[in-house]
Protein backbone atom coordinates (compact mmCIF):
# COMPACT_ATOMS: atom_id res chain seq x y z
CA UNK A 1 0.00 0.00 0.00
CA UNK A 2 1.24 3.15 -1.30
CA UNK A 3 0.23 6.76 0.72
CA UNK A 4 0.77 9.72 -1.26
CA UNK A 5 0.49 13.02 0.57
CA UNK A 6 0.15 16.35 -1.48
CA UNK A 7 0.41 19.85 0.38
CA UNK A 8 0.22 23.15 -0.86
CA UNK A 9 1.80 26.30 1.08
CA UNK A 10 0.12 29.78 0.41
CA UNK A 11 3.44 32.07 0.73
CA UNK A 12 2.02 35.72 1.05
CA UNK A 13 4.33 38.10 -0.63
CA UNK A 14 4.23 41.58 0.02
CA UNK A 15 6.05 44.76 1.18
CA UNK A 16 5.36 46.37 4.82
CA UNK A 17 5.21 49.99 4.60
CA UNK A 18 4.74 53.05 7.39
CA UNK A 19 2.66 55.75 6.80
CA UNK A 20 3.83 59.21 7.84
CA UNK A 21 2.51 59.40 11.11
CA UNK A 22 0.06 62.66 12.89
CA UNK A 23 2.99 65.22 12.22
CA UNK A 24 2.28 64.65 8.26
CA UNK A 25 5.93 63.95 7.72
CA UNK A 26 6.78 61.82 4.81
CA UNK A 27 10.25 61.37 4.39
CA UNK A 28 11.72 63.44 1.82
CA UNK A 29 14.87 63.51 -0.55
CA UNK A 30 16.97 65.02 1.79
CA UNK A 31 16.70 61.80 4.49
CA UNK A 32 18.34 59.80 2.23
CA UNK A 33 22.01 60.24 1.59
CA UNK A 34 23.16 58.72 -1.83
CA UNK A 35 26.79 57.34 -1.89
CA UNK A 36 28.03 55.48 -5.16
CA UNK A 37 30.85 53.52 -6.06
CA UNK A 38 32.11 53.86 -9.68
CA UNK A 39 33.38 51.89 -11.69
CA UNK A 40 36.80 54.15 -12.42
CA UNK A 41 37.23 53.91 -8.54
CA UNK A 42 35.55 57.42 -8.05
CA UNK A 43 33.06 58.22 -5.16
CA UNK A 44 29.94 60.32 -5.45
CA UNK A 45 27.35 62.00 -2.75
CA UNK A 46 24.36 63.29 -3.88
CA UNK A 47 25.40 62.37 -7.30
CA UNK A 48 28.29 64.62 -7.09
CA UNK A 49 31.88 63.94 -7.28
CA UNK A 50 33.33 63.70 -3.84
CA UNK A 51 36.36 62.17 -1.86
CA UNK A 52 36.75 59.45 1.06
CA UNK A 53 37.02 61.95 3.20
CA UNK A 54 33.92 63.82 2.38
CA UNK A 55 31.66 60.69 2.81
CA UNK A 56 31.64 60.91 7.04
CA UNK A 57 30.84 64.30 7.12
CA UNK A 58 27.89 63.94 4.64
CA UNK A 59 26.82 61.01 6.70
CA UNK A 60 27.20 62.66 9.89
CA UNK A 61 25.18 65.95 8.68
CA UNK A 62 22.34 64.21 7.32
CA UNK A 63 22.31 62.32 10.66
CA UNK A 64 22.08 65.51 12.69
CA UNK A 65 19.28 66.51 10.84
CA UNK A 66 17.19 63.12 10.61
CA UNK A 67 18.45 60.36 12.88
CA UNK A 68 16.25 57.97 10.71
CA UNK A 69 18.14 59.12 7.57
CA UNK A 70 19.04 55.97 5.08
CA UNK A 71 22.18 55.48 3.74
CA UNK A 72 22.12 53.91 0.14
CA UNK A 73 25.60 52.53 -1.14
CA UNK A 74 25.25 52.08 -4.94
CA UNK A 75 28.37 49.61 -6.09
CA UNK A 76 28.86 49.61 -9.96
CA UNK A 77 30.03 46.22 -10.80
CA UNK A 78 33.84 46.90 -11.72
CA UNK A 79 34.46 49.12 -8.92
CA UNK A 80 36.49 47.11 -6.71
CA UNK A 81 35.93 45.18 -3.19
CA UNK A 82 38.86 47.45 -1.21
CA UNK A 83 36.85 50.59 -2.20
CA UNK A 84 33.60 49.51 -1.02
CA UNK A 85 34.82 48.51 1.90
CA UNK A 86 36.70 52.03 2.87
CA UNK A 87 33.32 53.71 1.73
CA UNK A 88 31.54 51.36 4.59
CA UNK A 89 34.02 51.99 7.15
CA UNK A 90 33.20 55.55 6.91
CA UNK A 91 29.67 54.81 6.51
CA UNK A 92 30.10 53.02 10.26
CA UNK A 93 32.05 55.62 11.76
CA UNK A 94 29.60 58.32 11.08
CA UNK A 95 27.54 56.04 13.44
CA UNK A 96 24.43 55.09 10.69
CA UNK A 97 22.09 52.28 11.60
CA UNK A 98 20.20 52.47 8.60
CA UNK A 99 22.44 51.45 5.70
CA UNK A 100 21.24 49.94 2.44
CA UNK A 101 24.06 48.59 -0.14
CA UNK A 102 22.89 47.38 -3.86
CA UNK A 103 24.90 46.92 -7.06
CA UNK A 104 23.96 48.87 -10.19
CA UNK A 105 23.38 46.78 -13.15
CA UNK A 106 23.61 48.82 -15.67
Amino acid sequence: MFLIICAVFAIQQGMFMKAPGASGRAPGRDTIVDLRCLRDGAIAIQGQPASLDMVRPAVERALSGDDRAVVVVDAARGSGCALLVELLDQVRLARASRVVLREQIR
